[in-house]
């Protein structure tokens, strides 16, 4: 509860008749804008970076953020699902 009231911003009589989905979704949309804001952070930090020095560097090398990798693994999923249908189709299941 003390990260939902302090960090999050909920009420505590909101928090308590919240289920847990909203609760989830509440967190997750909360911790989306923190990852924006630190995203927003980097650009800024890097485009002064690279008025400086002659060799620019991209952004997502400059400051790394944890988030920068759900990119491959949505890649990477996606990958998985459409071999899986082809196969599917090849037996004659779908």
């Amino acid at each position: 509860m003390d990260y939902a009231c302090g960090e999050v911003g909920i009420r505590a009589k909101d928090f308590w008749k919240m289920t847990w989905s909203e609760y989830q979704r509440r967190v997750n949309g909360y911790n989306q804008r923190q990852w924006h804001h630190w995203d927003r952070t980097r650009r800024v930090a890097a485009e002064v970076y690279n008025n400086m020095n002659e060799k620019p560097v991209d952004y997502r090398k400059y400051i790394t953020l944890p988030t920068d990798d759900l990119e491959g693994e949505a890649n990477a999923k996606l990958a998985a699902d459409l071999a899986f249908y082809e196969m599917m189709q090849s037996r004659g299941r779908l």
